[in-house]
C-alpha cells in the first residue's frame, strides 16, 4: 500500500463511515497530497514508511518558511493526524500495521492562535446595509444581516429548506458540527421582514425544485459559491467606504451576536440563534462597542453604593484622615501639611 492509496481509502472510510463532510474531506485530501508532494520532492518515495516524526517535522518547518500561519500549519497536522490513526489500524501481508504509530503526536505542535475578530460598529452596519444592490445580492445581504449563518450554509441553502411553522417561517439547514450524514439539521428563525423579502423572491421566480439554490448570484442565476459570495459582501464594504475592516460573512455573523445581545437577547438563545452547541464558543462572539465599558464602570459606581447602604463619596470621605492632591504626575497622593 502506498501512502497516496492509504490516503484514499482513509478518506472513503471517515467519508462513508464517520460522516465527515465534504468540506472536511476535501481539506484532509489537500493536505495528504501536499505532505506526499512535499516527500517526493525531497528524494523519499510515496510510502508510509517516510511517514514518519522526522518528515512531519520538516512539512511543519517548511510550511513555517513560507510564513504559513500557525493555524493552518495545525489544521494540515490535524488532516495528517487522522491518516496515521487510520493507517494504525490497517495491516500488510504479514499482519503487521502499516503504520507502528502517530508520527504527528512525537514533537510540540504550533500554539493556536485565536485573533479577536472584529465586527461592525453601528455606523459601519448602517453604511454597509444602505449600499444599493441589485436584488440577488441584496437578498443575500438581508440573510446574513438578519440570521448570521455562515457563508458556507447561506450557499448550500435550497428552495425546499425554506419552511413556514405557524406564522412564522424558517430556514433548515445542516450546520457546522451536525453535518456528518444522517445529522440533525438546525431550524434558523427569520424576521417577518427578512421572511417577507426572501418569500417574495422564490415566488416571483415561479415554479421551483426543492433542491434549487434558495439565493442565486445575480448575472448567471446560479447557486453562490463561497468565495463569490464573501468577495460580494466584502465589495458592498468598500463601497459603504469601510475601512477599518472588511464586511466578509464571518463578521457579520459576529455583528448578528452584537445586535442581539445589546438587544437584550440572553446568551442561550444566542447561542441557539448562532447554531452553537456550547456556551463557551458564544464568549468568543460576544464584543463590547464604544461606551459600554464606561457604562459598566458607572452602573457598579451605584451598585456599590447599594451595597455599603450610603454614599460612596461620603464614605470615603469619613475614610480619609487628610485630604488628597495630586502629585505632579497626576498620581493622587496625601497632603504632607
Amino acid at each position: 500500500m502506498t501512502l497516496s492509496q492509504g490516503s484514499q481509502q482513509c478518506l472513503q472510510y471517515i467519508g462513508a463511515v464517520r460522516g465527515y463532510s465534504a468540506a472536511t474531506l476535501a481539506n484532509y485530501d489537500r493536505t495528504h497530497r501536499q505532505f506526499i508532494a512535499f516527500l517526493v520532492a525531497r528524494g523519499r518515495i510515496d510510502d508510509p514508511k517516510h511517514f514518519t516524526v522526522e518528515t512531519v517535522m520538516e512539512f511543519c518547518s517548511h510550511l513555517g518558511s513560507l510564513k504559513i500561519h500557525a493555524n493552518t500549519i495545525l489544521n494540515k497536522i490535524h488532516g495528517l493526524s487522522t491518516l496515521a490513526r487510520y493507517l494504525m489500524k490497517q495491516t500488510t501481508g504479514r499482519g503487521r500495521p502499516v503504520l507502528a504509530s502517530n508520527p504527528t503526536l512525537g514533537f510540540e505542535r504550533p500554539r493556536e492562535v485565536r485573533p479577536a475578530t472584529k465586527f461592525l460598529l453601528p455606523d459601519e452596519l448602517a453604511k454597509f446595509l444602505a449600499v444599493p444592490l441589485d436584488p440577488a445580492t441584496a437578498l443575500a445581504r438581508e440573510l446574513l444581516v438578519d440570521t448570521g449563518i455562515r457563508c458556507m450554509e447561506a450557499c448550500e441553502a435550497n428552495v425546499g429548506d425554506l419552511r413556514q411553522l405557524g406564522d412564522a417561517w424558517y430556514v433548515t439547514l445542516q450546520v457546522k458540527g451536525r453535518r456528518q450524514a444522517g445529522g440533525e439539521p438546525a431550524s434558523i428563525p427569520l424576521s417577518a421582514d427578512c421572511a417577507a423579502r426572501v418569500v417574495a423572491a422564490v415566488q416571483a421566480r415561479g415554479p421551483q425544485s426543492p433542491t434549487a439554490p434558495l439565493l442565486l448570484t445575480p448575472r448567471s442565476k446560479k447557486r453562490w459559491t463561497r468565495t463569490q459570495l464573501t468577495q460580494a459582501m466584502i465589495r458592498v464594504g468598500r463601497r459603504a467606504g469601510l475601512t477599518r475592516l472588511t464586511s466578509s460573512p464571518h463578521k457579520l455573523r459576529h455583528t448578528a451576536n452584537v445586535v442581539a445581545r445589546m438587544s437584550g437577547v440572553d446568551a442561550l438563545t444566542r447561542a441557539s440563534m448562532l447554531n452553537h452547541r456550547s456556551l463557551r464558543t458564544l464568549a468568543r462572539y460576544d464584543h463590547l462597542v464604544a461606551g459600554e465599558t464606561m457604562k459598566g464602570r458607572e452602573q457598579q459606581r451605584a451598585g456599590l453604593a447599594r451595597y455599603i447602604g450610603q454614599s460612596v463619596s461620603g464614605a470615603v470621605s469619613a475614610g480619609c484622615d487628610s485630604p488628597l492632591r495630586l502629585a505632579p504626575s497626576g498620581v493622587a497622593s496625601k497632603s504632607s501639611d
